[in-house]
């Protein structure tokens, strides 16, 4: 059944201005309409922040919300996306997102057993949707909140489980996922869960490069592939997993032959 709350302090009933799933469209009404020149500014600004972070390629999730109209990511296609490509303004690589208008829950949340998420999709409606989409080879957003087992389905049927980060830092990341120490803990969170070093980089390479069906372009430093890469100021691995606290320098280069020298700039990262 479609959900829609408004979340409030428990002790005055007052609200604290969080909207939850169509509770959203309340306010869709009363939030203004960016502009173009607004959001093709903030591709452009968005794209040099995510260089200085070594990123040069991205998953953009668009505007799409529900409550949205699904056609906001279509109009930044055409609007943003293709007016950047043709100005020779795209300094990054983008893989959009185009929404199947809908998402479903198989279970309910574990802690509102009577919460089985929204669904304003038909539920074969969605099924056959979901089967053309990956006949397409589309990917399908997003993984979250699995079901017990759900992981190792993943790799059997070869289902590439898309996540979210909260930043664009995939050096943060990486130390994340091979400390796995919150800020201001000693010891790690569930440190069963931290995986090595190798696989933390493969995850924003080659991983990352196969999940946007890109790795025969990117994703590694192979003959006839676009080179993309990060010089970072360490010598080694070793040395890298000893300063993972430190302040680091890198240089991010796309597709090295092409880069103007505008792109390639050296920049202090805080892991």
């Amino acid at each position: 059944m479609p959900i829609q709350t408004v979340d409030t302090l428990l002790s005055h009933a007052e609200p604290t201005g969080l909207l939850i799933d169509s509770a959203m469209k309340l306010v869709m009404s009363c939030i203004p309409e960016v502009s173009v020149e607004e959001r093709r500014e903030a591709l452009l600004r968005a794209a040099n922040y995510a260089l200085t972070r070594g990123v040069t390629s991205v998953v953009d999730l668009g505007r799409y919300l529900p409550g949205a109209s699904p056609e906001l990511s279509w109009e930044d296609f055409s609007d943003v996306y293709k007016w950047a490509d043709l100005s020779g303004k795209m300094k990054i690589r983008v893989c959009l997102f185009f929404p199947m208008e809908t998402w479903t829950r198989l279970h309910p949340y574990v802690d509102e057993p009577l919460n089985y998420g929204l669904q304003v999709t038909d539920t074969d409606m969605l099924y056959n949707m979901t089967l053309s989409s990956d006949k397409a080879g589309l990917q399908i957003e997003h993984a979250q909140h699995l079901a017990h087992g759900a992981a190792a389905r993943f790799g059997e049927q070869e289902v590439i489980a898309s996540v979210q980060v909260a930043d664009i830092n995939p050096l943060g990341s990486i130390k994340t996922a091979v400390k796995r120490v919150p800020p201001g803990w000693t010891n790690a969170w569930i440190p069963s869960e931290r995986i090595s070093l190798s696989d933390a980089l493969n995850g924003y390479t080659i991983s990352a490069a196969r999940s946007c069906f890109l790795d025969e372009d990117v994703g590694s430093l192979s003959p006839g592939k676009m080179a993309d890469f990060v010089v970072l100021s360490v010598d080694s691995w070793d040395i890298l997993l000893q300063k993972l606290l430190l302040p680091l320098r890198l240089h991010t280069s796309v597709d090295h032959k092409h880069t103007p020298r505008a792109l390639s700039k050296f920049c202090e990262v805080e892991w």
